[in-house]
Parts: C-alpha cells; structure tokens; sequence
C-alpha cells in the first residue's frame, strides 16, 4: 500500500469514519499478516501493526483500537491440563491433568489476569482434593475461601472469589504415583488408607507388627514427648523400639509405609489428641 492511501486511511479515521473501505482494506491488510492465536492476542498485535503503518505516513497520535465485538478482558481460558471460567463472582476451575507441569496451571491463571500459583503434591487417599497450604487469606469483609474438590475422574475442582488476593500460592493434594511419597499426615486407619480399620492408639508395637506384616507395610517410627498441654515428635532408630512400646497413632508416608508415633511406656491419655482420645 503506497504512503498516499496510508494517509487517506488516516485522514478518514480521525474524521470519525473508520468503516470506510481505506479503513477496511488496511485492517484486512494488517489482520492477514498477523496470526491469531487469541483475542486478545489479535488485539495486541494489531494495534502495534496499525501504529507502525500509520506511523510512515504522519507522526498523528492514535487512540487505541478495539476490534468490533471483542470482549475486554477474557473469562474462560482452558489448555490441557486445566479449564477455568468466571461464573458471576466466582471463579471455578477444573485440573483435568494433575500430572501436568505446574507452568500449565499458571498459565490459564495468568491469562485472565490471577496473580495465583497453583502447586498440586503428592498426598495419601483421604488427603485427595484438600487445601492443606495456602498463603493468601480471602478477599477482606468476606469468610469465602479458596475450596477444591476431588472428582471420580481423578480431577479436581477448585472455586475461589473474584477478587481473591494476588501474588501468592495455594498447594493442593493429588492422588500419589507410585513410589511417591506422601507430603500430608494422614492418619493410617483413615477411609481408604493402608491401615483402614486397624486400631493404631493405645495398642502396643507388638500388637500391630502382625497385621503391617500381612498388609505388606513397614514403619518407621516417632517418639512422642508430651510437653505441656502439646507434643514434639523425635525421631527413632527402629532397632531402639521394642515390642511393648505404645503406640498413639499411625501416619501415612507412602501407599506401603507409615510412622508409628509411640512412647516407651504407657500414658494416662492419648498425648497427641486433646482430651487424651483418638477421635473416629
């Protein structure tokens, strides 16, 4: 296109007639060059081409340009590994591949301008779809949250306000792989755990050794030191531990192993649960 059509175009859009057919063939001009990979993308890319070309012809200043139609910022972005889409104040998501790079979950973040990071970990079966850390408190003067929720397909789904606050990070759990160790603490005789309905408190290392043995699990083990109205836990050497020492609970750390948590003699109450009582 010569300099003298670029300056018509020019002329014609600053007196307000930007549907004219020297406005149309130089959008259909610049649009034909540019691959459209998104909106707002398009959007982007096309008001940079339009400044250059005009830029040739005058040094006039140009308001930017929205293309006919196009929505000011998008609301759904999706990719392989998660969707996400605004529905009225709340943002809802689905991470239909847990197993993704964490660069994929940010990314639909990112798109629709969330300044969130998403870190989905390895966890034990009763700790699926949990929100176990987060570094950001909900929007201010609202009790809503940041929720997920696993789904029968092995997803999951999460929900969070509009509005929720930026720059930070939520780490969520994820069904383990194999050999995958556990990063929650779940307790062993959990729903759907290695040692659903055995008795793990107040019974003795003697009294679990042959059920871990025909469930294929090992133990390592804590030591329990109760310490006011608390606890700390220390390691042991498993080879420190005998038969009658006590156990209070039992922890998951991988589909065949857990910690036992145990002292070397028998307590008055549980001293890892308040009241001195394992709840069920």
């Amino acid at each position: 296109m010569s300099i003298e059509k670029l300056a018509r175009v020019r002329d014609e859009d600053l007196r307000g007639r930007a549907t004219g057919p020297g406005a149309r063939a130089l959008l259909e001009a610049v649009t034909r060059e540019t691959p459209r990979r998104s909106a707002g993308l398009v959007r982007r890319r096309f008001v940079g081409g339009l400044a250059v070309a005009v830029a040739l012809a005058t040094a006039a200043v140009l308001t930017p340009v929205v293309l006919p139609g196009e929505p000011a910022r998008a609301t759904s972005y999706a990719n392989s590994a998660i969707s996400l889409e605004r529905r009225g104040d709340w943002w809802v998501g689905v991470v239909k591949d847990p197993y993704a790079d964490v660069a994929r979950f940010n990314e639909a973040f990112r798109a629709l301008g969330v300044r969130m990071t998403l870190n989905l970990v390895p966890v034990s079966p009763s700790g699926v779809g949990e929100v176990f850390r987060i570094s950001m408190a909900p929007p201010p003067g609202t009790d809503d949250g940041f929720f997920s929720e696993s789904l029968a397909d092995g997803g999951l789904e999460l929900r969070f306000p509009v509005g929720f606050p930026g720059d930070g990070w939520v780490m969520i759990g994820r069904r383990a792989r194999a050999g995958e160790q556990y990063q929650n603490a779940a307790s062993a005789d959990a729903e759907g755990e290695v040692l659903e309905g055995v008795k793990v408190d107040e019974v003795t290392v003697g009294d679990l050794r042959p059920e871990l043995a025909r469930r294929g699990v090992t133990a390592g083990f804590q030591l329990v030191v109760p310490q006011g109205d608390g606890h700390t836990l220390r390691a042991l050497d498993p080879a420190q531990v005998g038969d009658g020492w006590w156990v209070w609970d039992a922890q998951v750390r991988s589909a065949d192993s857990v910690t036992l948590l145990v002292t070397r003699d028998r307590l008055p109450g549980n001293p890892l649960y308040e009241g001195g009582k394992k709840r069920r």
